[in-house]
């Protein structure tokens, strides 16, 4: 994830997408960025410098409250009722705002070198 919002690029295009988007991208890059259990406590405090670095739209959901998408995303991934509200609310986007979603989040799960079979997994939910 924190490659994937050093680049200026990819930063101006999560800038111009809706509320809506944006939140299901923060989501959907948290579940993917926590699938392997392996993220620091430092990378967790640079993730939420990161966040508040993005200008997000102002009726999102999230804003100045990182830490709660965090907890509530990590806790996604041993809860299968927020687990499925969170593909559900990805799937749910007009297809080129899912596919921006997903690509996103495939860009995130590469920026390693690997794409785990967890990463992978979560990123097939998001598909189909």
């Amino acid at each position: 994830m924190f490659n994937f919002f050093r680049d200026k690029e990819n930063v101006k295009r999560v800038e111009e997408q809706d509320a809506k988007t944006q939140e299901a991208l923060i989501e959907g890059l948290l579940l993917v960025m926590y699938a392997d259990s392996q993220i620091k406590q430092d990378e967790k405090d640079e993730l939420e410098k990161i966040l508040d670095s993005v200008t997000w739209q102002k009726d999102l959901r999230y804003i100045g409250k990182y830490g709660e998408v965090i907890a509530y995303t990590r806790d996604a991934l041993t809860n299968n009722t927020k687990f499925e509200n969170i593909i559900t609310a990805i799937k749910s986007l007009p297809a080129e705002k899912k596919k921006f979603v997903i690509d996103s989040c495939e860009k995130m799960a590469l920026a390693d070198g690997k794409y785990d079979e967890k990463e992978k997994e979560i990123i097939q939910k998001m598909q189909r």
